[in-house]
């Protein structure tokens, strides 16, 4: 690749482009790291967040205090994705409770819910394609210079970046599996206390 790129880009051999390519290597290497903080302070978060929250509002809907599962999820709601879902659904049988219904208001929760996953989804991919854009191209990045060192110091960065991005991926797609599983849990509840007829109380 070196000779290669020796032979077909017209600045590789100046003095200066070694220099460009490695600084380049360091502010994209800062840049990375900044998105990988973020991330991982972001999803760690957003999981500590959730564990806590998630048996308080078990023990307020199986008692059916449907006002204190809303206070609680509301309160939670700016760092556990998981409350925000729920937070949406129930806002949704609060829109709903007073009407006279004929069938469980679950298809209008349900649709609530399913746009706050959508938003959630976009938010905790964001970044994500960056590092794997990185992951993929700082090798040749580094060997635009044309000098064996920038190759290697780009295929060295690329080798964590690569595992980082798999790493995020696979926490992003735990968190939204937890997410719609979340929802059908509480879909299938409030189908039950529909049939109960428990669901304004």
């Amino acid at each position: 690749m070196i000779i290669l790129l020796q032979e077909s880009v017209p600045w590789v051999g100046f003095k200066w482009q070694g220099s460009v390519v490695f600084y380049s290597l360091i502010g994209l290497l800062l840049i990375l790291t900044v998105v990988v903080i973020w991330k991982y302070l972001e999803l760690n978060g957003a999981r500590n967040a959730t564990i806590e929250y998630v048996p308080k509002v078990a023990r307020a809907l199986k008692d059916m205090n449907w006002d204190e599962a809303l206070n609680i999820t509301t309160r939670y709601s700016d760092n556990a994705p998981l409350a925000k879902i729920v937070l949406a659904g129930l806002k949704e049988r609060e829109r709903l409770k007073d009407r006279q219904l004929s069938e469980p208001p679950i298809k209008h929760m349900n649709q609530a819910m399913e746009r706050e996953i959508i938003k959630l989804q976009r938010h905790y991919r964001a970044g994500l394609g960056f590092v794997d854009a990185m992951g993929g191209t700082l090798p040749f990045i580094g060997a635009l210079s044309g000098s064996p060192s920038t190759f290697a110091f780009g295929t060295f960065l690329a080798i964590p970046t690569i595992w980082l991005a798999t790493y995020f991926r696979n926490k992003v797609l735990s968190l939204e599996g937890e997410m719609r599983l979340a929802t059908s849990e509480l879909v299938s509840y409030v189908e039950d206390q529909f049939s109960l007829g428990r669901l304004r109380q």
